[in-house]
């Protein structure tokens, strides 16, 4: 009688456990099959316009980021390249025999162009900005893969715009609003803009803290009390 008992409690865990599995997977399937049959969300016009509107103006940013970026590797490369030839010219001079004794006009234009190129890359450096940070920035907004969702909202948007004769409609029944920048913003007296407001976008939020354009102070627009920016 004990072991039949014993075996019997045995079966049980063993039947516990595989009930278990049958009631976990039936949880996992049972989710999927509901999505499987969830038609997908169609967006409205003016809802796709917004998005691509969004997408652009972040695509915008990063096409920005990676040209500043160009930019400043250029001032570097003009004044390594300026070096080079001062080198050669001075190397030439030295060359020369008898010896020039002065400076040929080819040493006196490299030289020249050594100044004005250290001048360039001071005048940027001054800025506080430097390239690292500047491939950061590009690195954290990727032209390439925002190029590849705004090419799907594009196609979103012509399909949610394409009325039943066919014509695609790009006027939004709600206009988007957009600002190219903070003081477009200041302007049309919205600042400071909530990320809940129309026309926000992170170009415009300096610190990613969801108020973009903040009023600096010395002006004569403040901050609502309102909004809590999650600083002292």
């Amino acid at each position: 009688m004990y072991l039949g008992t014993q075996t019997g409690d045995i079966v049980k865990k063993q039947l516990l456990v595989v009930a278990g599995a049958v009631l976990a997977a039936s949880l996992t399937i049972a989710p999927l099959a509901i999505a499987q049959t969830t038609p997908p969300v169609v967006p409205t016009c003016s809802q796709a316009i917004a998005v691509q509107a969004e997408l652009q103006k972040m695509f915008n940013d990063a096409t920005a980021a990676d040209k500043a970026v160009a930019d400043a590797q250029k001032l570097y490369d003009t004044l390594d390249a300026a070096r080079v030839e001062e080198a050669a010219a001075i190397k030439a001079d030295n060359a020369t025999v008898p010896p020039l004794g002065v400076d040929s006009q080819r040493t006196k234009d490299a030289k020249a162009a050594v100044v004005a190129a250290k001048a360039a890359v001071l005048a940027f450096e001054a800025k506080g900005v430097t390239i690292e940070t500047l491939r950061k920035n590009a690195a954290d907004t990727d032209a390439a893969a925002i190029k590849v969702k705004l090419d799907a909202a594009a196609a979103v948007t012509d399909k949610a715009c394409r009325g039943a004769d066919g014509v695609v409609t790009t006027t939004p029944s709600v206009p988007v609003v957009t600002y190219a920048d903070c003081a477009a913003v200041r302007a049309a007296g919205k600042a400071p803009l909530l990320a809940s407001q129309p026309g926000y976008r992170t170009g415009l939020d300096s610190d990613s803290d969801g108020v973009a354009c903040e009023v600096v102070e010395g002006t004569s627009t403040a901050i609502p009390n309102s909004i809590n920016t999650g600083r002292a």
